[in-house]
């Protein structure tokens, strides 16, 4: 008597196709859920790596300056009177030390400036702006505000805290900073916001 080979019906060949769409669609979704998570520690990594160099540069001068002054506006003075800032500002302005501060002449007056700004035409100090701008003055020469962090880094808000900067008032200088932006890949990495705060106290003992 012949017997039929054993194979597979309709119905099963569709519960099996079914089933196998169902894992590959949970599957793609958290091959997704992982590249966006790992596209997103990225940005974060460049902008964290970005924000420690410039932080770094500034604290590095900071620390070795003398004569702070903290204040809000578009014109930082050229030369520093020594001013707190307790409500804190949009500018830091500093005599930095000529023999540690990079673009400066040994024996110079060095000024450096640090400000949130734009670079769309002629870079200049704006409350506005995406940047983190840094400006030397060396004597006779100006180096005009440069930006120190990179487009991938969006500054929303820098703000400078003073505290002891009159001289001779036997508090020792220190600067706050707060920083707050957001990354700006340009890509499939999701924004990420930051918040950064970090404070730098004078080296020079103020007597």
């Amino acid at each position: 008597m012949y017997k039929n080979p054993h194979g597979f019906t309709l119905i099963e060949i569709l519960v099996s196709t079914a089933i196998f769409i169902i894992i590959m669609v949970m599957a793609m979704g958290a091959l997704l859920s992982v590249s966006a998570a790992n596209n997103k520690a990225a940005s974060i990594k460049t902008v964290m790596d970005n924000l420690n160099f410039a932080l770094g540069s500034m604290s590095r001068s900071i620390q070795t300056g003398i004569t702070y002054h903290c204040g809000n506006g578009s014109s930082p003075p050229g030369l520093p009177t020594p001013t707190d800032c307790s409500i804190g500002g949009t500018y830091l302005v500093f005599q930095a030390d000529a023999s540690v501060q990079t673009g400066c002449t040994t024996g110079s007056t060095c000024v450096v400036t640090y400000c949130r700004g734009s670079t769309s035409g002629t870079p200049i100090c704006d409350s506005s702006g995406s940047y983190i701008l840094r400006n030397i003055y060396n004597g006779s020469s100006n180096s005009g505000l440069i930006p120190i962090t990179a487009a991938e880094v969006v500054i929303d808000k820098l703000t400078f805290y003073v505290k002891g900067a009159p001289l001779g008032d036997s508090i020792q200088p220190k600067t706050t900073i707060i920083i707050s932006g957001h990354t700006q890949s340009g890509g499939t990495a999701p924004n990420t916001t930051f918040n950064v705060q970090t404070s730098v106290t004078q080296r020079l003992y103020d007597q």
